[in-house]
């Protein structure tokens, strides 16, 4: 069995942060033969554990399993005393707080890039040979016209000037590189390549609402005279 006092500074080492109340943990410790297991689960999630195996005899090295690991969701390590497990726990613990505080941000972009593998899954067939001069020109002008509307209803919005003029900058910088594109890319790439501007407009709710579905927006620029 692990001693009381350092099952405290296990309790003290999950709660220290702030964030975290040491009760958000279930710490359990198991005896079998030579080796002591700490184990820590969360009680808000199944996706957050640490493992720590001890043994017995004084100098063997302690192995340790995470989720989430330093680097990949799963992670494997042997210290070699117990300051590192506690420092261990500290470490693990910070990784949880900012696996929380991205999840939101990781559901958005996972969202966006589905709605983009079905935007450009349903933008039909388009040939594979460059545009022509006279259908080049074409497109610079609907894109630019396209920005202007773009631009005109993120001016509308009730963000602040930086954050204006970050979308504006953006917005831009994405409508020169499709017209520079038009004349080195074919039409199926370029195609690829527009889908992906409209998906990452799409993605913004205040740009989303001067567009019609992003499918038809390739398609109008892709089709003459419209």
């Amino acid at each position: 069995m692990i001693r009381p006092q350092l099952l405290q500074q296990v309790r003290q080492a999950l709660g220290e942060s702030g964030y975290f109340d040491a009760d958000d943990f279930v710490v359990e410790t198991k005896t079998a033969g030579i080796e002591t297991t700490l184990s820590i689960s969360c009680r808000f999630s199944n996706d957050f554990s640490l493992t720590a195996r001890i043994a017995k005899r004084r100098g063997s090295n302690i192995s340790i399993d995470v989720e989430p690991g330093a680097i990949t969701q799963l992670d494997s390590l042997a210290v070699d005393d117990w300051d590192h497990v506690i420092a261990e726990i500290r470490a693990w613990r910070s990784r949880i707080v900012a696996e929380l505080k991205a999840q939101p941000t990781a559901r958005q972009v996972d969202a966006q890039r589905q709605e983009l593998e079905k935007l450009l899954a349903t933008i039909g067939k388009v040939e594979d040979k460059y545009f022509s001069q006279e259908e080049a020109a074409e497109l610079r002008g609907k894109l630019d016209a396209l920005e202007v509307t773009l631009a005109d209803q993120i001016k509308e919005s009730n963000e602040n000037e930086a954050q204006l003029e970050k979308k504006l900058a953006s917005l831009h910088a994405d409508i020169t590189a499709l017209k520079e594109s038009l004349d080195s890319l074919k039409k199926k790439g370029w195609a690829q390549r527009a889908a992906v501007r409209v998906g990452k407009w799409m993605g913004d709710p205040v740009v989303r609402e001067a567009l019609k579905t992003g499918t038809e927006v390739v398609k109008g620029l892709l089709k003459p005279g419209s």
